[in-house]
C-alpha cells in the first residue's frame, strides 16, 4: 500500500526520500505534473477503486493562507511564490523586448495564482476543430465535460453544471468609485456591443461585454483544481492514489522491442537535486503538466493605463483602508482581497471597432468568434515603474486568435534547466493590426507595452502527424508513434482558444479521464 500524503497538513509536503516515497513500484496510471489538469485527472481516475494512480509534481502543496487568499496568491512578486520565472529570448518584432516566462510549481498549477476567470469560449471555435477533422471535439461533444466539473452559483441553464466540485460565481457588485467597470459597459453599448450576465451561454452573443465568473468559494477563498478535485477527504479516503510533491520527472522509460516504443514508466528524483533516480512503472501513462513549459501560442497583451483615484492601489496608500478590507475578507470573505481584478470583459471583432464599423453586425453570427478581448483592470499592468500609492486603471487589449507562433528549444540535458523560449509575438502579418486600429505610429507604443498573459498553448497540438502543421497527439490525446502515452493540458489545443484557458484545460482533463476509464473497462 503506498504511503499517503494528506494536503491538509500544511507544510508537510510529501518530499521524495527513502522514507516518504510510495513503496509501490507499479501503478495503473502515472501522471507527470500535478498542475491544473493533473489534479483533475488524478481525482477522476481514482473514482474507480480498482485503479491506482501516482501523481508526481515538482512543486509543493503550499497550502497556506497566502495561497488561499485570491489577492495575495496572485502577486507574483512574493519571495516564496510557487513559480519559476525566467526570460524569453528578445522579441524581434517588438523592439527586442524580453518578457518574463512564468510556470507554476505547486499542486494545482496556475489555478493556484491566476485571475480565477471561468470562461469556456465560443462554441464556434470548438466546432471549427471538428471541421478540421478532430472527431469528438465539437462543442456538443465537449459541453458535457464543462458541465461535469462545474458548480455554477450565479448563473443557470441546461448548459451549466450544479453538482460538480468546481464552483464559479460572479462578484456581488462592481467595486471601485468612480465605477470604471460600469463606464466600460456603457461604452461597449455605445459601440453596439450588448451586455450579458452569462458569458458562457452557448446561444449568447459571440460579441459581448460580459460579466465574468470566477472560481471562488463561498467563503471568499480561491478554488483551484487542487482544492476542488483533491481535497483532504479524497486524498485520505482513496487509498489507491499516491501524491509525491517536490519531485522532478527526469525521464520516460520506453520498451522498444515492438513495432513502436511503449511508455512503461518514469524516472524521478527530488526537485532539490540528488544523483539518485527511482523508477516507477505504469500500465498506462498520462503525461501532463508541461503545457506552460512548451508554449507555441500565447495571448499577447497591450496595456493602456490611466491614473484614477480608487483602485487596488488604495490598499498601499491607506493603512486604514487596507485594515478595513482585510477584516472584511477575514470575517465575510468579501472585498478587495477576493481579487476583483476582472469583473467585466469585452469580447469583440476588431473589424467592428473602428469609426466606420457597423454596430452589432457580428454579434449573433454563430460561425464567428471574437478576435480581441479588452479587459478593464483596476491596477497598473505595464512594466513602467510608478509610485506605490498611485492609483491606476488599465485596459489590456488581447488578440484572441494570434497567427504568430513561437518556439521552444531544449538546449541542455539537465532536467532542471529552463528551456529557451521565443514567444514570437507579431511575427505574422495581421496580429498587430488587431490591436492597432488607428495608424502605424501606434506600432512603437504596442512594441514598448506588449506583455504576455501567460496563456501558453498549442505546442503539442492535436492534429494528424503529417498535417500542414504537424500534430503531436491524436483525437484520443495519444502521442503519435508511441503507445501508452497521452498528453492532457493546454498544449493539445489545435489552435489557442479565444478565451481564458483554465476552464478549457479542465474540460480536456475531464475528457481524457473519461477516455482512460473507457480503455480501462475494455481491457480489464
Amino acid at each position: 500500500m503506498p504511503i499517503q500524503h494528506d494536503p491538509a497538513d500544511v507544510g508537510a509536503d510529501a518530499r521524495f526520500s527513502d522514507t516518504s516515497v510510495p513503496r509501490r513500484g507499479l501503478y495503473d496510471y502515472i501522471i507527470a505534473g500535478g498542475g491544473t489538469a493533473g489534479c483533475v485527472l488524478a481525482s477522476r481516475l481514482t473514482e474507480d477503486p480498482t485503479i491506482s494512480v501516482l501523481l508526481l509534481e515538482r512543486g509543493s502543496v503550499h497550502n497556506t493562507f497566502t495561497m488561499r487568499c485570491p489577492l495575495l496568491s496572485s502577486s507574483y512578486a512574493q519571495g516564496k511564490h510557487p513559480s519559476v520565472r525566467w526570460n524569453s529570448t528578445p522579441l524581434t518584432a517588438a523592439n527586442g523586448r524580453v518578457l518574463e516566462i512564468l510556470t507554476g510549481t505547486v499542486l494545482g498549477g496556475a489555478s493556484r495564482f491566476n485571475s480565477m476567470l471561468y470562461t469556456r469560449g465560443s462554441p464556434a471555435q470548438y466546432d471549427e476543430w471538428r471541421r478540421q477533422g478532430r472527431v469528438g471535439w465539437s462543442y456538443a461533444d465537449l459541453e458535457p465535460y464543462f458541465i461535469k466539473s462545474e458548480n455554477a452559483v450565479s448563473t443557470s441553464g441546461y448548459y451549466h453544471g450544479t453538482e460538480g466540485p468546481w464552483s464559479n460565481r460572479h462578484f456581488d457588485k462592481f467595486l471601485f468609485k468612480p465605477n470604471v467597470a460600469t463606464s466600460a459597459v456603457k461604452a461597449a453599448k455605445d459601440l453596439g456591443i450588448s451586455y450579458t450576465d452569462d458569458v458562457n451561454a452557448p446561444e449568447g452573443p459571440c460579441v459581448s461585454c460580459a460579466k465574468i465568473p470566477v472560481t471562488l468559494a463561498s467563503d471568499g477563498k480561491r478554488l483551484s483544481t487542487f482544492d476542488a478535485f483533491l481535497p483532504p477527504l479524497i486524498t485520505t479516503q482513496r487509498r489507491r492514489v499516491a501524491i509525491c510533491t517536490d519531485t522532478l520527472v527526469t525521464k520516460i522509460d520506453f520498451d522498444v522491442g515492438g513495432v513502436q516504443p511503449v511508455a512503461s514508466g518514469v524516472f524521478f528524483k527530488p526537485y532539490e537535486s540528488t544523483p539518485k533516480q527511482r523508477p516507477f512503472y505504469a500500465r498506462d501513462q498520462s503525461h501532463q503538466g508541461f503545457a506552460r513549459r512548451w508554449p507555441q501560442f500565447d495571448h499577447v497583451g497591450t496595456t493602456i493605463t490611466y491614473r484614477v483615484s480608487d483602485t487596488l492601489h488604495a490598499l498601499e496608500s491607506s493603512l486604514t483602508r487596507a485594515l478595513t478590507e482585510f477584516l472584511n475578507y477575514l470575517i465575510r470573505g468579501r472585498g478587495l482581497f477576493t481579487n476583483p481584478s476582472v469583473q467585466v470583459s469585452i469580447f469583440a471583432k476588431s473589424d467592428n471597432l473602428g469609426d466606420d464599423a457597423e454596430p452589432g453586425v457580428e454579434e449573433t453570427n454563430r460561425e464567428t468568434f471574437p478576435d480581441i478581448e479588452i479587459m478593464p483592470i483596476p491596477h497598473e499592468c505595464t512594466y513602467v515603474t510608478s509610485q506605490k500609492s498611485q492609483g491606476f486603471f488599465s485596459f489590456i487589449c488581447v488578440p484572441l486568435q494570434p497567427k504568430s507562433s513561437g518556439t521552444v528549444e531544449l538546449f541542455s540535458h539537465d532536467p532542471y534547466a529552463n528551456p529557451k523560449v521565443d514567444l514570437g509575438f507579431f511575427t505574422r502579418e495581421g496580429d498587430i493590426e488587431v490591436v492597432r486600429k488607428l495608424d502605424e505610429q501606434l506600432d512603437a507604443f504596442i512594441g514598448q507595452n506588449v506583455r504576455t498573459t501567460y496563456h501558453y498553448a498549442s505546442s503539442c497540438r492535436m492534429a494528424q502527424e503529417h498535417d500542414t502543421v504537424p500534430g503531436v497527439v491524436d483525437d484520443e490525446l495519444r502521442v503519435h508513434g508511441v503507445s501508452r502515452l497521452r498528453i492532457a493540458d493546454a498544449s493539445i489545443f489545435p489552435d489557442i482558444v479565444a478565451t481564458h484557458l483554465q476552464a478549457p484545460v479542465v474540460m480536456v482533463a475531464e475528457k481524457c479521464a473519461d477516455m482512460l476509464k473507457k480503455t480501462w473497462s475494455a481491457t480489464n
